[in-house]
C-alpha cells in the first residue's frame, strides 16, 4: 500500500498534536512530573513582545494595554514591552501597565529598547547608546 506525502504529513501532525496536547494537559492538571535525576520539572514559560502585536495591521497601532490583553487571550505567560511604543513613561502609566499585566495573569519580563549598537555611523550609534 502506498502512502501519499499529504496523508503522511497529516497523520504525523495529528500524532504530534495529540502528544503535545496530552503532555500539556497533565502539566496543567498539576500532576507531579520529575526528570530522570528526580528534580522537579518546571515548564518552559513563554512570553511575547508587544512588538509582535503593535502594528499587526498596517492601519492600526495597538496600545500596550491592548497588546497585554491580546497576549493573555492567546495564552502567553508574560509580555516584553517595546519601549518605542510607550507614549507616556510616568509612574502612573507604569503602574497602570503593571496592573493590567497582573490582572491578566501575565508577567512583565522585559523592556525592549530595540536599539542598534553596531551602526557604522558614529552619530547614529551614539544616539542609540544614549537612549
Amino acid at each position: 500500500m502506498s502512502l501519499s506525502r499529504r496523508h503522511f504529513l497529516a497523520s504525523s501532525a495529528a500524532a504530534g498534536a495529540a502528544l503535545v496536547g496530552s503532555a500539556g494537559s497533565s502539566a496543567q492538571a498539576g500532576t507531579a512530573t520529575t526528570r530522570l535525576d528526580d528534580t522537579p520539572f518546571v515548564p518552559n514559560r513563554i512570553a511575547v513582545s508587544t512588538y509582535s502585536f503593535w502594528r499587526y495591521n498596517d492601519d492600526t497601532k495597538l496600545s500596550i494595554e491592548d497588546c497585554i490583553e491580546q497576549a493573555a487571550r492567546m495564552g502567553f505567560d508574560g509580555v516584553e514591552i517595546l519601549h518605542v511604543q510607550m507614549e507616556d513613561e510616568s509612574n502612573a502609566t507604569l503602574q497602570k501597565l503593571k496592573r493590567r499585566a497582573f490582572v491578566n495573569g501575565l508577567d512583565l519580563c522585559g523592556l525592549s529598547t530595540h536599539q542598534d549598537f553596531v551602526k557604522p555611523n558614529v552619530e547614529e550609534r551614539k544616539e542609540n547608546i544614549e537612549h
